[in-house]
């Protein structure tokens, strides 16, 4: 996992966190932000995820005026990770 933090335009910031896993499935894009969605592994018992992380950094996010989006990061011809963004003002 990579963390990065860097100006974005005048007056955001911008953050980023890539991973190497899966990525996001596309079918899946447009939910992983809803309360209580959760992606879990075949062999993994219910319990283990509640789905609500990425919804309540949402909420945050958003309470400050900023904003977050998921990517998937494209290498080599084929999905090397997902990326989550978050856009926030600098006197947020």
């Amino acid at each position: 996992m990579r963390v990065t933090l860097e100006p974005s335009g005048g007056d955001s910031w911008q953050m980023s966190v890539d991973d190497d896993g899966p990525g996001i499935p596309a079918e899946n894009m447009a939910d992983i932000f809803k309360r209580f969605y959760s992606q879990r592994p075949v062999d993994e018992t219910f319990g283990q995820h509640s789905g609500l992380g990425l919804a309540i950094a949402k909420q945050i996010v958003e309470g400050h005026g900023g904003a977050i989006l998921a990517q998937n990061r494209a290498e080599g011809g084929g999905i090397s990770g997902a990326r989550l963004i978050v856009r926030l003002r600098r006197d947020a």
